[in-house]
């Protein structure tokens, strides 16, 4: 259905009294540009570091229609031009405001980026740079150079030199446009369309039998003595502007819905040419930007895939005028010029910037095999905040259970790294978070003698290190510390782990099926399935891989059935919970045991009903049934009206 409120540029927006939309646009197109050149120093790490190169690719493609976009907002607001518009007036207004800045820049980029390379930072580590390049002389040749073209410091300046020699031919340009009818600007349109296949068509050409002229590979009457072939006049950027003069004459009437059904896939297909395109070009010719720039390519057909759609969705964006957005839109082009020197600097900022990996180790492990700095320290063996014994004999902590011996048994370099990856782990760390620690004392205690543990894990080798020996030395080195003023954990008084996970389980059900009816919750599966019957019971601390978690919609937070095998007596069924209300981990309000003997009909062997209130440090309660029964099939539901259940084992007898 055709609707004429939503339609392409027939709303007073796309005209250039009210330009919101434009506004919009133009800040999302110069944010692109700066992405794009944020990616450079990760596609140049090509094959010598691929996961870099793959994100850059990924990244970098994605911000394609950034030209395209600006091209088209030039032609919204100047074209066709006012009538009388004298082409010696235009040039003066357009080309006079340009050539300023131009000129700055090609000084002032040079001059920035000599100082950053051969005074602030010239051991960078940036692939896509030659500090030894960097010198005076050089300095000199790329300032007063600058008459002939842009050069690596002044790259974004070529969109300058292109926008110029666009507004050289607007004044022509436009006076076509002014009486060219609807089929003049389709003809014009259809050929430029096939413009945008000519890179291709290039590329493909020597896979047929074409060897070009006189060692010249170009197509279509192009050759070394003559750079203008066949279609020069109608390709390029050009194409751009009379789209939008003609979507301006001739709005596209789709509805929204429409709009974004052709749209939406259209982007989606264009950046997959170009990503793809890109990744596989580098396979065939590695390095080698003139044939990984066809990819990239601001008039190629798959970037005026992704640019087109941005376009036209934006332009049916309804803004009212937003000062903020206007006074950010003036900005683009100052941030435009002036950029490139700091998304250089920013890449030797975050190139050091050192992962401190602490869920878990794989975000580590990953940064240093990636090249980078990673300090370790793991939630599960460096948070100190933790219980350090058993819960009952000590001060009120956070939760957890992470004993001296666990922390001494943590592996900052694991042995499945190689050598390099090894190097850029540069250190452990041990954390002390307060919420639950009022004094110094208390953080001394808390810390000692842990930190005696964390600190020789750093500095000691795996196979270097035996708890049986430390243990005896820990505790006298914490006895110098008592004896200086220090708080320190008196190890001699150590009780240990819950003593129900000092040992195995046996009961019935150990090694039976299990049924979730009700699925646990994915961030503390345990050992899945096989938690709950491998006679396997949990410690203090219900991250230790051993409880398994219950977080769902509603009241019902566990619902497990456990076959049997066959009709077996029965005497008791339960199982033990854990409440520790800081991280929100209750006990259930409600338990239900059922039997059955054949999986389906369950009789009710026991509600028990409790109150759900809060409690200090760790607790721990059974929900059980005791008694004579048969069965097979044995359920068991745990409720909750808030918070985490987590339980370790469904004991049968």
């Amino acid at each position: 259905m055709k609707t004429t409120d939503t339609t392409l540029c027939d709303r007073p927006e796309y005209g250039r009294d009210h330009q919101t939309w434009i506004d919009l646009l133009r800040v999302i197109a110069c944010a692109l540009v700066v992405l794009a050149h944020c990616c450079d120093s990760f596609v140049g790490a090509f094959d010598t570091d691929r996961t870099a190169f793959l994100s850059g690719a990924a990244i970098g493609s994605l911000a394609r229609p950034s030209v395209p976009l600006f091209v088209m907002m030039t032609a919204v607001l100047l074209l066709p031009l006012p009538d009388r518009t004298t082409l010696r007036a235009f040039y003066r207004k357009r080309i006079g405001r340009i050539m300023p800045p131009l000129i700055f820049w090609s000084i002032a980029l040079p001059i920035l980026f000599f100082a950053y390379y051969r005074f602030v930072n010239p051991a960078t580590s940036n692939p896509t740079i030659d500090v030894g390049s960097y010198t005076a002389s050089t300095l000199v040749d790329k300032i007063w150079l600058a008459v002939f073209n842009f050069n690596f410091d002044t790259v974004p300046l070529w969109y300058l030199y292109m926008l110029v020699g666009l507004y050289m031919i607007m004044p022509v340009l436009s006076s076509w446009l002014t009486q060219a009818d609807k089929k003049d600007l389709k003809i014009f349109l259809y050929i430029w369309a096939f413009t945008l296949f000519i890179p291709y068509i290039k590329l493909l050409a020597p896979h047929v039998g074409y060897s070009g002229n006189f060692g010249s590979m170009e197509i279509f009457g192009a050759c070394d003595w003559n750079a203008y072939g066949t279609f020069y006049y109608m390709t390029g950027f050009i194409g751009y502007m009379v789209l939008v003069c003609y979507l301006r004459r001739y709005p596209i009437e789709w509805s929204t819905a429409k709009t974004t059904a052709i749209c939406v896939p259209m982007f989606i297909v264009g950046y997959a040419i170009t990503f793809g395109g890109f990744v596989k070009i580098q396979d065939y010719f590695p390095g080698d930007y003139s044939y990984l720039e066809v990819l990239w390519y601001f008039t190629g057909i798959n970037v005026f895939l992704m640019t087109f759609p941005v376009f036209v969705l934006c332009s049916r964006i309804r803004l009212r005028p937003c000062k903020w957005l206007g006074t950010l839109a003036r900005l683009t082009f100052g941030i435009y010029l002036c950029h490139f020197i700091f998304v250089y600097i920013s890449f030797d900022i975050f190139n050091h910037i050192a992962v401190m990996s602490w869920r878990g180790t794989e975000s580590g492990i990953t940064a240093a095999k990636a090249g980078h700095n990673a300090i370790m320290s793991p939630g599960g063996y460096c948070y100190l905040d933790s219980y350090q014994d058993a819960p009952s004999t000590q001060p009120e902590a956070i939760g957890g259970y992470l004993p001296l011996q666990r922390v001494y048994s943590y592996n900052p370099v694991p042995d499945s790294i190689d050598t390099d990856a090894a190097a850029n782990m540069i250190g452990i760390q041990g954390n002390l978070w307060c919420e639950y620690i009022p004094t110094a004392e208390h953080a001394e205690y808390m810390l000692y003698p842990r930190m005696f543990a964390i600190a020789e894990i750093g500095w000691t080798k795996q196979n270097n290190r035996d708890f049986d020996d430390f243990r005896p030395r820990a505790i006298n080195l914490g006895r110098q510390f008592t004896a200086n003023g220090y708080t320190v954990f008196d190890l001699e008084k150590e009780i240990g782990n819950k003593p129900e996970a000092l040992r195995p389980e046996k009961h019935l059900a150990v090694g039976k099926q299990v049924t979730y009816n009700i699925p646990w919750w994915r961030n503390y599966p345990a050992s899945g399935t096989a938690t709950l019957t491998d006679g396997v019971r949990g410690g203090w601390n219900y991250s230790d891989r051993l409880w398994q978690g219950y977080l769902s919609k509603g009241d019902n937070r566990m619902d497990v059935t456990v076959d049997l095998e066959k009709e077996t007596p029965l005497s008791y069924i339960g199982c033990e919970f854990m409440q520790l209300i800081g991280p929100g981990v209750w006990h259930p309000s409600q338990v239900e045991i059922m039997i059955s003997d054949n999986g389906t009909d369950f009789k009710t062997l026991s509600v028990i009903d409790h109150e759900q209130k809060p409690s200090d440090g760790v607790s721990f309660r059974t929900y059980s049934w005791q008694g004579k029964a048969k069965a097979r099939y044995v359920r068991y539901i745990a409720r909750a009206k808030e918070g985490v259940l987590f339980t370790d084992e469904l004991i049968i007898k």
